[in-house]
């Protein structure tokens, strides 16, 4: 239809009625333009999630490398975990511009990846058993 419109404007540039319409259209067309590019964000998101990016894969090769399955596997193996990868650094980050008391800082708590993972498998674990332990 802008096209339709656009086409009669050649022939009659001045005619308000046509200009009217113009506008209405090239509204009406952004706001499918935004609909659109929202939709295509939304499926590259879950895209995304699925395949993942250049960086995800990168890391995946990385952590699939042998010092941290090896280092994953020791622990499961032998139960023992060096203190390097049991240390954990808490930061306090500030919840206003001038914090006065504690409860004016977040506390994050940062921990070593080898840490995370091991947690994780721990976690996926009992997670099954769970519902036995703890009764409702």
């Amino acid at each position: 239809e802008l096209e339709k419109v656009q086409t009669l404007m050649v022939e009659d540039s001045f005619n308000a009625d046509l200009r009217k319409k113009e506008m209405e259209c090239l509204i009406a067309y952004k706001d499918a333009l935004k609909d659109e590019e929202s939709m295509l964000k939304q499926r590259a998101k879950v895209d995304w999630l699925s395949e993942g990016d250049a960086n995800a894969k990168f890391f995946h090769k990385t952590v699939k490398g042998n010092e941290v399955c090896v280092a994953v596997c020791d622990f499961f193996n032998n139960g023992i975990l060096l203190k390097e990868v049991n240390a954990t650094i808490i930061a306090l980050v500030p919840k206003l511009i001038s914090p006065q008391k504690v409860s004016d800082f977040r506390l994050i708590s940062c921990c070593n990846v080898l840490y995370k993972i091991i947690t994780k498998i721990i976690a996926n674990r009992i997670k099954g058993s769970l519902g036995v332990l703890v009764d409702e």
